[in-house]
């Protein structure tokens, strides 16, 4: 299985990991140059934007996001609603508020990407 993971921090770096010796394939975006830099050591298919992100992945694309909420997150989810397409999957595994949850929910169904 290959996927994409936004946010490489404590619970994205780690399931990141996990897949790697599991494996599967990861995509990694992260805005440390460190971070990418350490998983790209590790196995990791690094990029340095969430665009690269998407194209380095096959529809149907399964994409995690493990960020922060709020304006990184409206941030990265503007960012996929432009380059995903229809039939592609995006998990946030973050703490973002359930509202702003619902609304990207109804954001990414109406074109047919499901969160």
């Amino acid at each position: 299985m290959k996927f994409g993971i936004i946010g490489l921090g404590r619970i994205g770096g780690n399931l990141s990991l996990q897949a790697i010796e599991k494996g599967h394939q990861v995509v990694g975006y992260s805005l440390s140059q460190k971070e990418l830099d350490s998983f790209s050591q590790k196995g990791m298919v690094t990029v340095p934007t969430v665009n690269d992100l998407v194209n380095k992945l096959k529809p149907p694309r399964i994409i995690f996001i493990y960020i922060p909420h709020d304006d990184p997150m409206d941030s990265v989810t503007l960012e996929l609603m432009e380059n995903l397409e229809s039939g592609d999957i995006v998990v946030d595994g973050g703490n973002s508020f359930w509202k702003k949850s619902v609304e990207r929910y109804t954001d990414f169904k109406e074109q047919g990407i499901q969160f």
